[in-house]
């Protein structure tokens, strides 16, 4: 006779790691599973969806009543800002598969952040460019151009945009920590309008382009 395979329940399959650096290295979760029965269950399998997620899981069966811990490691080497990393576990008992997820926010080292947001502007704050490029424009039409940034710390940084020129537009918002953020800089382009800097937030700067045809 074909025994029934046991009834298995995993505690959480999702984790919040919340913001870690990566200069610190790699972060383990426990992820736990318990045999609710009858008979043995097992962890039979587990794989990481990329080479960044390793999960170890107990070996050998697992009675009835007992708990069984699913180790899944990231290492933020070279991430920044949001992570969600999944390793998906194969069991024997019911159900035979379980997502295991892991979400947080890493915050990069300087050489991390330079490749993919090399302006550095102020502090915490890195910028993709220090120029946003409005390219031509006939005079009356509007276009929008987004102004990408990344906050390399645990505390939110308010983009302010003081004192902008005439005809172009951005609203105050908030860069969250340990996030990246594309901000909306829209421009009404005018006869006569030029070239020139407009301040994000208090003694940081970016240079406009704009040709008005």
């Amino acid at each position: 006779m074909v025994m029934a395979q046991p009834q298995v329940k995993w505690i959480d399959t999702k984790a919040d790691i919340g913001i870690i650096r990566e200069a610190d290295g790699p972060v383990t979760v426990p992820f736990l599973m318990v045999n609710l029965g009858p008979g043995d269950a097992a962890v039979t399998d587990t794989r990481g969806a990329c080479a960044c997620t390793m999960a170890v899981a107990q070996k050998g069966t697992i009675a009835k009543g007992d708990t069984a811990i699913v180790n899944v490691t990231f290492n933020p080497h070279n991430f920044l800002g949001f992570i969600e990393k999944k390793v998906h576990a194969t069991v024997y008992g019911k159900p035979n598969n379980a997502t295991l997820v892991i979400q947080g926010y890493v915050i990069a080292t300087d050489y991390t952040i330079m490749r993919k947001y090399p302006y550095h502007a102020k502090g915490a704050l890195w910028l993709k460019s220090d120029t946003i490029d409005f390219g031509k424009m006939t005079a009356g039409s509007e276009r929008t151009v987004y102004l990408d940034a990344y906050n390399a710390s645990v505390e939110p940084i308010k983009l302010t945009f003081p004192k902008l020129p005439n005809g172009v537009d951005a609203s105050e918002d908030v860069l969250p920590a340990a996030q990246a953020l594309a901000f909306p800089v829209k421009i009404v382009a005018k006869k006569g309008m030029t070239s020139g800097s407009l301040e994000v937030m208090p003694g940081v700067k970016v240079k406009y382009k704009v040709a008005v045809e």
